[in-house]
């Protein structure tokens, strides 16, 4: 017995739909990445602030900004985690997501917390940035066929 497309027969919803399916199947795994990422790198954060502005003191360059950055980098993480958690701002959670992995590169390796390997930070940005061109090009067809 042929199948389909061999005897011509094309579904071109069937294999659109199936395109929708994956690509928000892969929004979803680079969100909840993400999200785990940043909310393990906030709570490290915020038990430990102590630690994390010793070690900023260490370097002259950071010394300056140690007591923002001690405060600032776990709110921002935690505010992303909520970002990406919501449907609305997803969008804006993986840019921003994407900015603080790039954020992190610029810091001495031994201030990185969360996993400090920077394959894994480059495969979390690389999947950030890809999922928020879909996330936009989803919520773009999703306006364009209300």
């Amino acid at each position: 017995m042929r199948k389909f497309s061999e005897a011509g027969i094309h579904f071109p919803a069937a294999n659109r739909l199936r395109s929708l399916v994956l690509r928000q199947l892969y929004i979803d795994i680079a969100t909840g990445l993400l999200a785990v990422r940043l909310a393990y790198a906030a709570v490290t954060g915020f038990l430990a602030p102590g630690i994390f502005h010793m070690r900023l003191s260490r370097y002259d360059t950071w010394r300056m900004f140690a007591d923002e950055l001690v405060l600032t980098v776990p709110f921002t993480q935690a505010a992303l985690v909520l970002l990406l958690a919501l449907a609305r701002t997803k969008q804006a959670g993986l840019y921003g997501s994407f900015a603080m992995i790039c954020f992190t590169f610029i810091l001495p390796r031994s201030l990185r917390n969360g996993w400090n390997t920077p394959a894994a930070d480059l495969l979390l940005a690389g999947m950030a940035i890809v999922a928020a061109v879909l996330e936009g090009k989803m919520r773009a067809m999703r306006v364009r066929n209300a």
